[in-house]
């Protein structure tokens, strides 16, 4: 995929900054722009329709369950909790520690990135 190419915005709310860091630069190669936020700003954000947000990544999904039915999520766990992400529309647990390739998989599963790429 092209850098130029903007796949869609995703709110990451973590709270490790290493783990931010590494998404941020994951992700933004692959024409993804990311947000960090704190859980408040980021449930302010998806309430409002604000950026145009297409992804949540999160390791605290129970945060977010007013949402569940509008935006997708990735549920980044070590031992993910099958119930809560099962509230969700549209999720894939990650379990940590994960492959560059499991969770880039996961995020062209649930935003169609890959469908769109072919595509074009």
């Amino acid at each position: 995929m092209s850098t130029s190419q903007q796949t869609g915005a995703v709110i990451l709310v973590v709270e490790d900054l290493f783990i931010f860091q590494y998404l941020d630069r994951l992700l933004t190669p692959h024409g993804y722009v990311v947000i960090r936020a704190g859980a408040r700003h980021a449930a302010d954000a998806l309430g409002s329709g604000e950026g145009g947000v297409d992804l949540l990544i999160s390791n605290a999904p129970e945060d977010f369950i007013e949402f569940a039915e509008s935006i997708p999520l990735v549920y980044l766990s070590s031992a993910p909790d099958a119930s809560v992400a099962a509230r969700f529309r549209a999720c894939r647990s990650v379990r940590k520690p994960f492959r560059a390739e499991t969770l880039l998989a996961a995020i062209e599963e649930l935003t169609g990135a890959a469908a769109a790429a072919t595509a074009s």
